[in-house]
């Protein structure tokens, strides 16, 4: 099971700190249980954050839902950003998680403080398009794991949208046998996420991959709900651009050695030789501000990969 252990320092609608001796956080017992707890894991996130707070918080449904951030660890006003708005909003808390543990470690700070049976989890840097709410509500009271769509091309330049391709916005990824819901726009039954232990707090990137996959795993099936939108937004500077993609790569090698020690069909070890051979033909492109991003991006996750499969031993490109 998730552990215990985040403590909730404003309780919803903006109430007096509290810290119970025990450590456990503390809810708003007077309020109604709502049919969905929205949850955003967030780490200096003062910029965006506002706005995806307002995208949430403004969705009109038949049903009560709470939104729940939790802060791990900021160093900037991002805190102050939600404190603004636990004046006037009930539906809202912030809980804290421990700084410096990544996105798993602050979903399932949220996780222990969220009253509903549903669960759903976007991004603090993202826009949750309107209907949001609703789609994933409805789509989890029939369906144990839901994938939303992602729209990569409303808050990014044109050449950067495309710079990973727009099969994103057609539906969930896949690695291997297993098909993915992304991080910034998934959603899940709580009674299941707790089944498989929550998020994997060891894992930092890959993490939704490697989550869906321990639920593929007990037998969940992942419905992929069009209507449940998230406008994604890329890193807009090319070193923030390299570095994810280096990251990515490295990690879908941990990935696929995963899959290989539980005996799974793991992704083929050279499926990326094909994106090498178009890197060498297309090297002019990088001179090119268009189509510089999509160069990049592949490169990055090809030097990446190369890099994982020094680390973990094995090869996948």
């Amino acid at each position: 099971m998730v552990e215990a252990g985040a403590v909730e320092h404003l309780v919803a609608g903006g109430a007096p700190e509290a810290r119970p001796p025990d450590g456990l956080p503390v809810s708003a017992p007077s309020a109604p249980k709502p049919s969905l707890s929205v949850i955003i894991p967030v780490h200096n996130a003062e910029d965006t954050l506002d706005e995806q707070l307002e995208a949430v918080l403004s969705q009109e449904w038949d049903q009560e839902f709470e939104v729940i951030v939790a802060d791990n660890g900021s160093t900037d006003g991002t805190a102050d950003v939600v404190r603004q708005r636990l004046r006037d909003e009930v539906r809202l808390r912030l809980v804290d998680a421990p700084a410096g543990q990544g996105a798993s470690v602050a979903r399932n700070a949220g996780l222990r403080v969220a009253r509903a049976d549903s669960i759903a989890f976007c991004d603090a840097d993202d826009v949750a398009a309107p209907g949001w709410v609703a789609a994933m509500g409805e789509a989890l009271a029939s369906h144990q794991l839901v994938a939303g769509r992602i729209d990569v091309e409303s808050l990014n330049p044109p050449g950067l949208a495309r710079s990973r391709g727009l099969s994103v916005s057609r539906g969930p990824g896949r690695f291997g046998v297993v098909p993915f819901a992304h991080g910034c726009n998934i959603g899940v039954q709580r009674a299941v996420l707790e089944a498989v232990g929550g998020w994997d707090e060891a894992t930092r990137i890959g993490e939704d991959i490697e989550l869906c996959l321990r639920l593929w795993q007990i037998g969940v099936e992942l419905h992929d709900e069009p209507s449940a939108v998230v406008r994604y937004r890329y890193h807009l500077d090319r070193s923030s651009q390299w570095l994810q993609a280096v990251r990515y790569g490295a990690a879908h090698v941990d990935l696929a050695r995963r899959f290989e020690v539980r005996q799974l069909p793991r992704p083929r070890r050279l499926e990326g030789w094909r994106n090498l051979a178009w890197l060498v033909r297309h090297a002019r492109d990088v001179l090119d501000p268009g189509r510089r991003p999509h160069w990049l991006w592949t490169a990055g996750l090809r030097f990446g990969r190369l890099r994982g499969s020094v680390q973990w031993r094995t090869t996948y490109l």
